[in-house]
């Protein structure tokens, strides 16, 4: 069974996983996990901005230096007027730019 085989790597590779027996959870991986946990892709815009709004995160997997806290950016901005642009207004100009033939634009 390749789900087994593939837990079996898992538990090997990763040291949280050390104390688990595939017997023991396999019931619950079958079918609560996929109840609660839905796949998806991201694009890497998508997930930095998720990961960013979770410093725990960030700070953990990624080399990173906070010298302010994501809030605090924000309101400083915000004081000033200018507005956070976000991954769909990013969508809204790639779609604006596309509609126009790859040979007249300036940019992909």
């Amino acid at each position: 069974m390749l789900l087994a085989s593939d837990a079996a790597k898992v538990l090997r590779e990763y040291a949280a996983f050390g104390e688990l027996v595939w017997d023991d959870v396999k019931e619950y991986i079958v079918t609560k996990f996929p109840r609660i946990v839905t796949p998806g892709r991201l694009g890497a815009l998508d997930i930095s901005g998720r990961v960013r709004n979770h410093p725990t995160i960030f700070e953990e997997f990624f080399q990173v230096t906070s010298v302010m806290r994501t809030q605090d950016v924000r309101d400083f901005f915000s004081q000033l007027g200018i507005a956070e642009l976000t991954d769909d207004h990013g969508r809204h100009v790639l779609g604006r730019i596309k509609q126009f033939p790859p040979e007249q634009r300036l940019v992909a």
